[in-house]
């Protein structure tokens, strides 16, 4: 029988356009999800584009340099929008909750001038969003942002949750030698490092390694610092020395989640010493991936993207906080926007 969507109740109706618009996973293959439904619904109607786009939103994953751009371009058409007083207008940097680039090439000399990247708008979505993702190929829209000119990050910067990503060493210099990089860093309760450089401290044991450049995490630079990921390599079989895709993430959390209750009980520089101590694994909570990663493809590192897509970082926090005694507010973490 048919019936009009308009005389449900409210409730339902926005419950029914919220799954509507959970993203269409083709599997590993094709990591990054359809939202095909959705953006049909968002062009139904005023009314269902309100109600629609909060969900698109909600994750951004750019994939690479002209999506960064697209992105962009699309904060300043809603800016002209409101300029307007256009009743289409959307305040993306407050709708954007979650926030990822797998990769930007930052511009060179000779390049387009089409090929320009407005840091200042980016800087307005990233400064308040809930977690903030970032392979090492795209550094700079974090370094370049937080530079501009009208940055206050003293007031401003909301960011507490932080990724970083990457098959090459960790870049620190770039926020360690700057101010506002300091700034950036000092702010920063949970940090998650999924790299996969194979320069490696000798096996604790006979399965599992820890990556050498735990060694060089400027965790001075890093006082508010409560919650520590990184991936843990499995040797190959038969002691072989090649390594493996990661299958885990060991996960430090500080004995008190409130640093300035712990005092000179804990420091974050306590985490170092736990990864180089005679077991590592010790000192926190090695947490299997929950989403089946069969072949995570290190060559152009989409598995990264797809767990972080598939809100993997937020979830290796819940086994270790509940040891802790600790109850954060429930994060979703399965939604996206592809940037094309």
């Amino acid at each position: 029988m048919a019936f009009s969507f308009t005389q449900l109740p409210a409730e339902l109706a926005l419950e029914i356009i919220r799954v509507a618009s959970l993203p269409d996973y083709g599997g590993f293959t094709a990591p990054r999800p359809s939202y095909a439904t959705a953006v049909s619904m968002a062009s139904v109607s005023r009314a269902m584009r309100t109600a629609t786009m909060p969900h698109l939103l909600h994750t951004v994953v750019l994939a690479s340099s002209p999506q960064v751009l697209s992105f962009i371009d699309s904060i300043l058409l809603q800016k002209r929008l409101a300029t307007a007083s256009s009743p289409l207008a959307l305040d993306y940097p407050k709708l954007v909750r979650r926030f990822w680039s797998s990769e930007c090439w930052e511009a060179r000399m000779g390049d387009s001038p089409d090929y320009r990247i407005d840091y200042a708008t980016l800087y307005e979505v990233i400064r308040g969003v809930d977690c903030l993702g970032l392979n090492f190929r795209a550094l700079h829209l974090l370094y370049n942002s937080l530079a501009i000119p009208s940055a206050d990050l003293a007031r401003d910067w909301k960011c507490r949750r932080v990724i970083l990503a990457g098959s090459s060493l960790p870049r620190w210099k770039p926020l360690t030698s700057s101010t506002e990089g300091m700034i950036f860093l000092s702010r920063i309760t949970h940090l998650t490092l999924w790299i996969t450089a194979d320069h490696l401290l000798p096996p604790r044991d006979d399965t599992r390694r820890v990556p050498r450049w735990i060694d060089d995490v400027p965790f001075a630079f890093l006082p508010a610092l409560t919650h520590l990921a990184f991936p843990l390599a499995a040797n190959g079989a038969n002691g072989n020395s090649d390594i493996q895709a990661p299958t885990g993430t060991l996960v430090y959390i500080a004995p008190i989640n409130d640093v300035s209750l712990a005092g000179a009980d804990f420091t974050p520089c306590d985490f170092r010493q736990w990864a180089l101590s005679s077991d590592p694994l010790g000192h926190g909570t090695l947490v299997p991936f929950c989403h089946s990663v069969p072949m995570l493809d290190l060559a152009n590192e989409l598995g990264w993207e797809f767990l972080f897509v598939a809100g993997e970082a937020d979830a290796a926090w819940v086994p270790g906080d509940r040891l802790h005694g600790i109850h954060g507010e429930d994060e979703e973490g399965e939604r996206d926007m592809d940037w094309e």
